[in-house]
């Protein structure tokens, strides 16, 4: 592995800047769909235990209560707690295309973006990535899901493997430092990701007409 200094970055993913609330946008849309929403609490009625008064309501001098299960009573139920829900957010594809080509260009502006050779030459070993990294939170962009690389940064915290297909803003700007694979072609990448896309969508079926035949 080596460091490239003198790298031209392609000027349609680093050249075009967007705006600071498209940045913001995307990263909490992506931030709330890792969200699962499995959070659960429950409510007097839902806690196990016996619906039986305390005590009688009155001549006992002390305050009014129905049954243990109030939220106020330890092992009773919460209230207002939060309950399973769906956070996901939508965004345009355009928007989050825009949006992480904006994120590049601010951190290829931060020189926080560096060009990279011989990923494909690693034997998936930790030792010989681990001594090359010298940043905190390092994302390492692949033209290719690549995974010897993949293996060689499973056990160094704070550092991300991503081919560029599935590059985010958050994760874009989450990093200190970019590592750019030089042999990153964005046309090749282009293209496989169309013929994905096509081989993944359902077949359409054959609408067949039905022919009614007139009563003589």
């Amino acid at each position: 592995m080596k460091l490239i200094e003198d790298y031209k970055f392609n000027k349609e993913m680093f050249g075009t800047e967007s705006s600071p609330l498209l940045l913001a946008q995307a990263v909490r849309v992506y931030r709330a769909n890792q969200r699962q929403g499995h959070q659960a609490t429950k409510t007097r009625s839902e806690v196990q235990g016996t619906n039986r008064k305390m005590y009688k309501q009155k001549g006992t001098g002390h305050a009014r209560h129905s049954d243990a299960k109030a939220p106020i009573f330890v092992g009773g139920g919460v209230a207002h707690g939060p309950k399973p829900r769906d956070y996901t957010l939508k965004l345009p594809s355009k928007a989050k295309k825009a949006a992480v080509k904006g994120a590049l260009f601010l951190k290829n502006k931060a020189k926080q973006v560096m060009a990279v050779s011989g990923l494909s030459k690693l034997t998936g070993k930790t030792r010989e990535l681990a001594e090359f990294l010298k940043w905190k939170h390092v994302l390492i962009v692949t033209g290719k899901m690549m995974k010897n690389v993949n293996r060689a940064a499973g056990n160094i915290p704070g550092v991300r493997v991503l081919p560029v297909t599935d590059l985010n803003a958050y994760e874009v700007m989450r990093a200190g430092m970019i590592l750019w694979d030089e042999e990153i072609d964005l046309k090749d990448e282009k293209e496989e990701v169309k013929k994905e896309k096509e081989i993944s969508r359902p077949a359409k079926r054959a609408t067949v007409k039905k022919v009614t035949k007139k009563k003589a």
